[in-house]
């Protein structure tokens, strides 16, 4: 071989050493890159030693945990398979249990008798002999429900205190439990613990954008009180958490936990020192549509009287089946239109809905229409006055990891608490840059 050629396979040799095997790091590897901690804002270096406080909770239950490195209290269920195994489903490897309560908060279990960590698997193991009280599996299909529930043949029939239906609604012939009773939220753990940020998945979770909202995060800043209108239907109007569940029953239960309208209220209030007047126009069982018929008049109505600064408005579950993709951007934009009319100023957040449960609903394909139809119609307002905050994303990364009944207390489409507070931490994002 010549000189030259000698000398040309070297040269590219080195070429595919420096640009194929990442030169220039440390012995000729790359320096893998870790998590940009600016990026964590809510990040606790004491997690090994922190103990759960209900004020800490009570400052941080609407803020984004995927900014930090902790859950508080999120949300799953002690399932006792047929097998005799009995576990709880977490959504990240623990890296310290710093907590485990009852669904009420008042009931504390202890590591080591009541349950063992397994963070290989993302889990804890109740074993026999807890005191933590088990779920059969198979009761979301009407399998094992316990006997003091009482089935209902229809869900007009169904109430609040200890009913739940078994349907199949969108004829999938996999018949599933609908209940708005403690079927479910009666046997829920509340976890609190420390993960891994390395953890978490890219492109889930809202991340917030200095460019929309300029003008209401301006009037925050500078102290001014707002006024805030909220349109949407039974997930705006709150049900299945437990605030809403404690105003139809007439008492309280526990935790009590604000539906995601009050919770982003509370923390505007809290982080921004103001005062919001809110009109919540939520109205059960209402799609986009019906802003404009009987169903939503009276509430829409006092939410264009408002006048508000900032508007959500967040449809999509009902819409499925009833507007196509066309339809509903339609009467998004002329739901906007109309409170532009009256507030000239005003800007808005779209939310695209989390998840149903697939077992009861056909056309499931539209979500994603949804989505883009919403994005499309951010992009047409070049000052930033449009967010849009994805809560189907996030909703189907936590199936990944846990059953339906476990972000949906009703196991149809109502959120339950602690994906009321991803609501809320996600709109929050929107509104709010953490990192400052």
């Amino acid at each position: 071989m010549s000189k030259k050629k000698i000398f040309t396979a070297l040269a590219l040799a080195a070429v595919f050493l420096i640009t194929g095997c990442g030169g220039g790091g440390e012995n000729g590897g790359t320096t893998p890159k870790g998590p940009n901690m600016a990026d964590f804002p809510l990040y606790d270096e004491n997690y090994a030693t922190l103990t759960y406080s209900a004020e800490d909770y009570a400052q941080k239950i609407s803020q984004p945990y995927w900014l930090g490195n902790v859950v508080y209290n999120e949300i799953a269920l002690p399932v006792l398979y047929d097998s005799g195994d009995c576990y709880v489903n977490l959504l990240y490897a623990p890296k310290k249990v710093i907590a485990v309560h009852d669904r009420s908060l008042t009931v504390t279990y202890e590591e080591g008798t009541d349950y063992t960590v397994d963070a290989a698997n993302k889990r804890l193991i109740v074993p026999q002999g807890s005191a933590i009280p088990t779920w059969r599996d198979g009761i979301e299909l009407g399998q094992n429900v316990p006997s003091e529930f009482h089935r209902v043949d229809d869900w007009t029939q169904l109430g609040w205190e200890n009913d739940y239906l078994v349907w199949d609604p969108a004829g999938k012939g996999t018949p599933s439990v609908y209940a708005e009773s403690p079927v479910f939220y009666g046997k829920y753990l509340s976890v609190t613990y420390a993960y891994d940020i390395a953890d978490l998945p890219k492109d889930v979770y809202p991340v917030h954008d200095g460019w929309k909202l300029t003008g209401i995060r301006n009037k925050l800043k500078n102290g001014e009180n707002i006024k805030l209108a909220t349109l949407g239907d039974s997930i705006t109007e709150g049900c299945s958490s437990t605030e809403k569940i404690s105003q139809v029953l007439g008492r309280t239960v526990l935790p009590g936990t604000p539906y995601y309208v009050h919770q982003v209220k509370n923390e505007i209030e809290r982080v921004y020192g103001v005062d919001v007047t809110l009109v919540n126009a939520g109205v059960g069982g209402s799609h986009s549509g019906d802003l404009f018929g009987s169903k939503v008049a009276a509430k829409y109505a006092q939410a264009k009287a408002l006048q508000p600064d900032l508007c959500v408005i967040a449809y999509g579950t009902n819409d499925v089946g009833v507007n196509d993709e066309l339809e509903f951007a339609e009467n998004i934009e002329r739901a906007m239109n109309e409170m532009r009319a009256v507030s000239p100023a005003c800007e808005f957040i779209l939310v695209h809905a989390f998840p149903c449960n697939p077992l009861t609903k056909n056309n499931l394909g539209m979500y994603d229409k949804y989505l883009n139809k919403l994005n499309a119609i951010a992009a047409k307002f070049s000052d930033g006055s449009v967010a849009v905050a994805d809560m189907h994303k996030v909703g189907e990364h936590m199936l990944q990891t846990k059953k339906y009944c476990e972000i949906s207390s009703s196991n149809v489409n109502h959120p339950n608490d602690f994906m009321h507070r991803a609501y809320a931490a996600g709109i929050m994002t929107a509104i709010c840059d953490y990192k400052k």
